[in-house]
């Protein structure tokens, strides 16, 4: 079985400018997240839309990131579980590409990143359900106590299933560019 490579940010970005045509570079986060800013190079295949995405063949190698090298991780995992051999994860995701200087590209206007929505969505149920619980009836207070253990399970499984909810989103979805070709 073909086992996944994880290259830092420097060398990945050192080995696609090595490579003399356009390598297949992908951002697997959700076209709102891609919008505010992605490595320079990627072209966005939303994880969830992975499974669907037309692949021209499994030859040559795949360098695949998102934010913070989670997502990447389990897109590379179906990527050699779809057959292809030389698949690369970026360590450290979009963050560590920034943080080592490396080209990106931000499309204008503002977008609220995965995270930064998770973190909203998070703090408003909980402060919400506590304030309805204390308010109107305890029966509210299952509303914190099931983001409490939302939160528990996204951190034993590295899966956050609000951040899965909020992908889905009419916002954070869009139109789906060429999955592996091309440069931006």
């Amino acid at each position: 079985m073909t086992e996944v490579q994880t290259l830092a940010p420097r060398e990945c970005w050192d080995q696609m400018s090595a490579v003399g045509s356009s390598p297949r570079f992908i951002d697997v986060r959700t076209q709102t997240e891609f919008g505010a800013g992605h490595a320079k190079g990627a072209v966005n295949v939303p994880l969830d839309t992975l499974n669907r995405s037309p692949f021209p063949d499994s030859e040559g190698v795949i360098y695949v990131i998102c934010q913070r090298g989670n997502r990447s991780l389990a897109a590379c995992n179906t990527l050699v579980g779809a057959g292809f051999t030389q698949v690369i994860n970026v360590d450290g995701g979009t963050l560590a590409w920034a943080q080592a200087g490396l080209p990106m590209v931000r499309e204008p206007g503002w977008r609220m990143s995965l995270e930064r929505q998770v973190n909203l969505a998070t703090g408003a149920l909980t402060f919400g359900g506590t304030l309805l619980g204390a308010g109107l009836s305890p029966f509210f207070y299952i509303i914190p106590a099931a983001v409490g253990a939302g939160l528990v399970l996204a951190g034993l499984t590295g899966r956050s299933f609000m951040a899965v909810l909020l992908a889905h989103m009419p916002w954070n979805r869009g139109k789906v560019a060429c999955p592996l070709g091309g440069r931006s």
